[in-house]
């Protein structure tokens, strides 16, 4: 995680580590409703798409992709 304040980093490192991931029978803390799940993954699909076309127009740089994380990271 990339943030200048050391105490935020301490705080949210603090945070995930302090607590348990949350069960699927767990609510969740904000509800989703359809027409918000559609523009997600409207967003989420365009997103993939100029992907593709970066990769086309310009097969030589290095990029960071929003669907998977580099090969370097893993």
């Amino acid at each position: 995680m990339h943030s200048p304040s050391k105490t935020e980093r301490l705080w949210f490192s603090h945070l995930l580590e302090s607590q348990s991931l949350p069960s699927p029978e767990d609510t969740p803390l904000t509800v989703v409703d359809e027409r918000k799940k559609k523009r997600i993954h409207e967003l989420l699909a365009r997103s993939e798409v100029f992907d593709n076309f970066l990769q086309l127009k310009f097969p030589n740089l290095k990029r960071v992709s929003l669907i998977s994380p580099p090969a370097t990271q893993c």
